[in-house]
């Protein structure tokens, strides 16, 4: 990459810094973001139920046995926060 008034390339050091402040700046719009995100669904359990059914049916098919106690209560119940749910399916 280079100057557009000058041609001379940047330095490294002159990149990465640029990539750092990418990363440092977006830093507060996520974690604002994830906060909204949270607190709307702590709102709608509905929502939450929906969103735990994807992620048990795209997620536990890669799960290794050996993760397993043999229980799926107690599984549920650990995964998901002491919060046991039914599947209505």
């Amino acid at each position: 990459m280079r100057d557009a008034n000058t041609g001379v390339p940047y330095s490294n050091k002159f990149l990465c810094d640029i990539c750092v402040n990418f990363i440092l700046v977006g830093h507060d719009t996520s974690s604002v973001m994830l906060a909204w995100f949270f607190c709307l669904l702590n709102k709608n359990p509905a929502v939450k139920a929906n969103i735990l059914d994807e992620i048990e049916d795209n997620v536990a098919p890669w799960k290794s046995p050996a993760a397993t106690n043999g229980n799926d209560a107690d599984e549920e119940e650990h995964r998901w926060g002491g919060e046991a749910r039914s599947r209505n399916r």
